[in-house]
């Protein structure tokens, strides 16, 4: 291959945009082992505890994909900045972060003291209501710091250093993992917490992370010139509101859709525990392959707002596209699995000596066959919205997810498998039909707002 194609515009946004995702791609995985191994320690505690962890997850998990939903505009106003090589900008826009983020772990620790007592009105186990307070209580602590640490990686990936946010989950995991441990069975001279250690086990490390990663980010030759940590009381009207405006609708969005499979994990229960196993199981593996797109979405984000930022619209139709490319590349070969071998990969959760085994590898099959195709559409959708997030067109994302998600896939989902009685099948089939549209609609909205937007007008300076 000759100097020449290698040196193109699409063969150097290839590997722009890989060098973003790929330590992304890297660094969600270990998050995740995290999450993971502390479902472990849960699951060594009893069945009322892991009821208990699921219970208080699942209130979690709503306010922290909304919290991250509002820090997400972080990193693309720190992107646009970066581009057009605004120091002050990128500045301004952490800066504001912080102060967001103060303003909102507030409420959302209040929520989280508050919630598990309301269930406890509902028909719910008493003592597993009791676990789930004490699990919540802990975890309230995680806001703020927690909080913190999303928006110094914001502006980590948002100047494209994605390599040191690698680096920091590298080092950060493992003291989350050995410091639940220690919280919830009571080791090197702590008391037994139980449920409630992994809370403060994860509130531990936070706090310390939070304050080990300023001080890098401060000192570092990479970081240290933006002084991000100075005049932080300082409350710019017009960044803070602009941070506001992007913010909302992403929440909204990752709230509409993590809603949304709470009610198809629901439904999926109406037709038996094997089919419920047996969703359980594909999710977590189309998971694993949508933090894949959900890194590379990351990178076209910065790569769009970088592009804003220096005014040349010609790149940031090709940052998404190649970005598209990537993901369908990376995504085809993780669904691969799911077709060559899923009794292979099923296995890995399914007891040899379950009586159920032969029904729930069928189950589970089927299940995964469908998710591998949801997977490749939802590359399309997930990386237009990150984007259309680039060129700071968050609302309209939020509308396409309402109804594609809500008037489209759930009804559609209901209808396959309760009147067609397509069963678990039924409601995968339906969440396919949404994402598709959605991906379909957003790709349109994408190539109408290149074509027609002025993106200077996009760019919030800070003079």
């Amino acid at each position: 291959m000759s100097q020449q194609v290698l040196k193109s515009p699409i063969f150097a946004e290839i590997y722009q945009s890989l060098s973003l995702s790929l330590p992304l791609i890297v660094s969600n995985l270990v998050q995740s082992s995290s999450g993971f191994v502390a479902t472990l320690m849960v699951a060594r505690l009893g069945r009322d505890y892991l009821a208990a962890g699921a219970l208080g997850f699942a209130i979690y998990i709503v306010l922290l994909v909304f919290l991250f939903g509002m820090f997400a505009a972080v990193g693309i106003l720190v992107a646009q900045s970066y581009g057009a090589n605004d120091i002050e900008g990128v500045r301004l826009s952490v800066v504001q972060g912080f102060l967001m983020a103060i303003i909102l772990s507030v409420p959302a620790f209040i929520l989280m003291r508050v919630l598990p007592r309301i269930l406890s009105l509902a028909d719910q186990n008493h003592h597993v209501i009791v676990l789930a307070t004490q699990y919540l209580d802990a975890l309230s602590w995680c806001f703020l710091p927690l909080s913190f640490l999303v928006i110094m990686e914001q502006f980590l990936i948002g100047i494209s250093r994605t390599r040191l946010v690698l680096g920091i989950s590298l080092l950060q995991v493992p003291f989350e993992i050995l410091s639940t441990y220690a919280f919830v069975f009571g080791k090197f001279g702590l008391p037994v917490y139980g449920i409630a250690g992994l809370g403060y086990g994860f509130a531990a490390v936070f706090v310390v992370a939070a304050i080990f990663i300023a001080l890098f980010i401060g000192f570092s030759k990479y970081s240290r010139d933006y002084h991000i940590f100075s005049r932080c009381w300082h409350i710019n009207v017009k960044f803070f509101k602009e941070l506001f405006r992007i913010g909302w609708p992403i929440s909204v969005t990752n709230t509409i859709e993590v809603a949304l499979m709470s009610v198809i994990t629901f439904l999926m229960g109406h037709f038996g525990s094997s089919q419920l196993a047996a969703y359980q199981i594909a999710r977590q593996f189309w998971i694993l392959g949508m933090m894949i797109v959900f890194s590379i979405a990351q990178a076209a984000t910065v790569r769009v707002g970088q592009a804003v930022g220096r005014g040349d619209k010609s790149t940031i139709t090709l940052s998404a596209y190649v970005n598209m490319g990537i993901g369908f590349v990376l995504v085809v070969g993780f669904s691969l699995m799911y077709f060559i071998d899923p009794q292979q990969l099923i296995g890995i959760d399914i007891d040899p000596g379950n009586p159920y085994r032969v029904q729930l590898m069928h189950y589970a099959i089927l299940f995964l066959s469908v998710a591998g195709i949801a997977q490749l559409l939802d590359n399309f959708r997930f990386i237009a919205v990150g984007a259309l997030r680039g060129l700071k067109d968050t609302r309209f994302s939020m509308y396409v997810s309402f109804v594609v998600f809500w008037l489209i896939a759930l009804p559609a989902a209901y209808i396959l498998a309760f009147v067609l009685h397509l069963e678990g099948v039924g409601l995968w089939l339906g969440l396919v039909t949404g994402v598709a549209c959605g991906a379909i609609i957003l790709l349109l909205r994408f190539r109408w707002l290149v074509e027609h937007i002025d993106i200077s007008t996009l760019l919030i300076k800070s003079d």
